[in-house]
């Protein structure tokens, strides 16, 4: 607490200089205007109070994680565009197989996790498979939107926003391949909606591998800081 500012937060106290690092930032109110967790520390004045003791958040929270969830494919192509074939990936086992000349796409959906950590960073990951041995690259693109909900209802769904990356094969049929891309969710809210199309930009000249591109799973790989939220429904209060 420095004046009417406060913070709450979780810190390390070093024993041998009688300091206290301030580690996570929960929460802060600073002339009157409350900010939720991701924010940066309030500013001292060198007259500040410090209290320690135990709060809800600070009891279920720990040291920032890395997890993942699964997307769950809620459509194939919308009109217009071509969703991507099924290919025998072994033994009658079938997955979707995005063309090399033609820009396919399925689409994906998610609710954020309730143990992410809002601020934090967030990566999808696409793990795809050469149908052939042959070698190249492979030109994967992302296309996002998102909604954030309050209660029943909430905001409607923001401007998409693109996102490339490629990845080149190993020359090694059916060896799956981790392709992976940064996406800003720095908007979002727990248990907010992302949805978003993946398809493959095969008609860009980056994309130079000349087989399909079979995709057998898709996650959302996000940073967690606690166990779950205080509420089973939004809006949700604070923790301390």
């Amino acid at each position: 607490m420095d004046g009417s500012n406060r913070e709450t937060g979780i810190g390390t106290y070093n024993s041998t200089g009688g300091t206290l690092s301030r580690d996570q930032i929960i929460e802060t109110l600073v002339s009157g205007s409350y900010t939720k967790p991701g924010v940066s520390p309030i500013s001292l004045s060198g007259a500040a109070v410090l209290t320690i003791s135990p709060t809800i958040q600070g009891m279920t929270t720990h040291p920032l994680i890395w997890k993942e969830a699964n997307f769950g494919v809620i459509f194939e192509a919308k009109n217009g565009y071509v969703s991507p074939g099924v290919v025998d990936i072994q033994g009658g086992i079938y997955v979707p197989a995005f063309d090399a000349t033609i820009e396919e796409e399925i689409g994906l959906g998610i609710r954020m996790p309730r143990d992410a950590f809002i601020g934090g960073q967030t990566y999808l990951s696409v793990t795809w498979a050469p149908m052939t041995a042959t070698s190249g690259t492979v030109k994967w693109g992302f296309q996002k939107s998102i909604a954030n909900l309050a209660g029943q209802t909430g905001d409607t769904f923001a401007s998409s926003q693109t996102h490339l990356f490629s990845v080149g094969t190993n020359s090694v049929a059916l060896q799956p391949i981790n392709s992976e891309v940064s996406i800003d969710l720095t908007a979002m809210n727990v248990d907010s909606i992302l949805v978003g199309r993946l398809f493959r930009d095969a008609t860009s000249g980056d994309d130079t591998y000349a087989g399909d591109a079979a995709v057998v799973s898709a996650r959302l790989i996000y940073q967690s800081d606690k166990l779950g939220t205080p509420e089973r429904v939004s809006p949700y209060t604070s923790w301390s």
